[in-house]
């Protein structure tokens, strides 16, 4: 083999270079012949496509409502399109990952769920079994892959982080008794953490109670002999590259899915239909990868009437009934906020995040759902990517900006 095809190759392989250039499928078909990797190639294509070809829509398509986070005096934006219709597919030999959410077929092709127009190379999808990706195509680990005979898919995307798992993954488990009866009653294939993680392990019993379940190892993928998959509620920007930021339009979900899940979990945690809502919570967490000044931020909200909450010592009922009872939450952005499904209409909540994440609306959107007033303090921050900001980049929220906008916004409590 000529140096030249050689380090074509670990270009390639290694992500350094676009995958998607003319002749890419016919280089990686001879990369892959003469065993010159240890990959192989998938062509992306929308997630939803899946029921079109093996399957069939659960529930139909909906208009979806982005919303950017809005500032203590800012105007609301927010951008709609049409979410796919939610449905199912079933897979022969599929390559999967608990911590990706592209599945990949014997036929070459990659389901990826994506919004309509997006696109795919400006984000870095390295998750689990997929390696690197361009627009059109990704290359996938096949290396140490175990097989399972059959099962329905409950992994993706930052599957051991709450609010992935909780709104991304999860809600699919509602809709298990409305698949076909040949796979409705397969096993749950699992990330690890619903098996270590209380919470994770309460959320799936409360959706499906008494599932079998396969927890999939995460240092290697799975060929999946039959496989069951539903289509994602939520769709959000994951991990961009350098200097791409999340953009309104790259964002969507299905609402009644996730209203669904709403009322599901208040019911699990036995909420009164009427309670009392006098509560001030920040959020607070020991130990967090990320700065945020805790001892300042306490010492800014405790004269508003704030109390210190650690949700990772609390049950999942109790972190229910903790967001049913608050009338103020406040803390900086992060999986905690994924509560805001489950807060209560009219409740107030104040949280930051670096001035370059204007458009995420991972957690706006879902507090309009609620009916929950979020707004924002965007800070300037000198991470390149949304990966160094998840990662711990040096980036301070200035207290002097959160303590003006907590004044502004919550007052002095009476």
């Amino acid at each position: 083999m000529s140096q030249r095809l050689a380090n074509r190759i670990r270009a390639i392989a290694n992500g350094s270079v676009w995958i998607d250039r003319p002749g890419t499928p016919l280089f990686w078909r001879l990369a892959k012949l003469f065993r010159c990797v240890p990959q192989t190639l998938g062509r992306l294509v929308p997630a939803h496509t899946l029921q079109l070809r093996s399957g069939g829509s659960l529930l139909a398509d909906h208009n979806s409502v982005s919303v950017a986070p809005q500032e203590i005096n800012g105007a609301m934006r927010q951008s709609s399109q049409t979410f796919p219709p939610i449905g199912f597919g079933i897979v022969s030999d599929a390559l999967v990952h608990c911590r990706s959410s592209a599945i990949l077929d014997r036929s070459g092709r990659a389901y990826y769920p994506m919004m309509p127009g997006t696109r795919l190379d400006r984000q870095m999808l390295r998750n689990g079994h997929l390696e690197t990706n361009g627009h059109r195509y990704a290359t996938f680990n096949v290396a140490g892959a175990m097989r399972v005979p059959k099962g329905i898919f409950l992994g993706g995307n930052g599957s051991f982080n709450w609010y992935h798992w909780l709104i991304e993954i999860l809600p699919k488990a509602l809709l298990l008794d409305l698949l076909p009866v040949s796979c409705r009653s397969s096993p749950l294939l699992v990330p690890p953490e619903v098996g270590s993680v209380p919470t994770f392990r309460e959320s799936l019993e409360a959706v499906a109670p008494g599932r079998e379940t396969i927890e999939l190892d995460p240092a290697r993928p799975y060929w999946v002999s039959d496989l069951a998959v539903i289509d994602t509620p939520s769709i959000c920007f994951y991990n961009g590259r350098k200097g791409s930021w999340p953009q309104l339009d790259e964002a969507g979900q299905h609402a009644p899915l996730l209203m669904m899940l709403r009322e599901r979990l208040r019911k699990y945690a036995s909420l009164p239909e009427v309670g009392s809502r006098t509560r001030r919570i920040l959020l607070a967490r020991r130990g967090d990868r990320r700065p945020s000044n805790s001892l300042a931020l306490e010492q800014i909200f405790k004269p508003l009437g704030f109390e210190s909450v650690y949700l990772e010592r609390m049950s999942l009922s109790e972190q229910i009934r903790l967001f049913d009872a608050a009338e103020c939450v406040a803390g900086p952005s992060g999986a905690a906020w994924a509560h805001m499904l489950i807060a209560r209409s009219g409740t107030r909540a104040l949280s930051w995040m670096p001035e370059q994440l204007k458009d995420g609306s991972f957690f706006s959107s879902l507090a309009a759902l609620s009916g929950v007033d979020l707004r924002y303090v965007l800070y300037p921050c000198h991470a390149r990517s949304t990966g160094e900001v998840s990662g711990g980049a040096p980036h301070e929220p200035p207290a002097d900006l959160i303590a003006a906008a907590a004044n502004e916004y919550f007052g002095v409590r009476p």
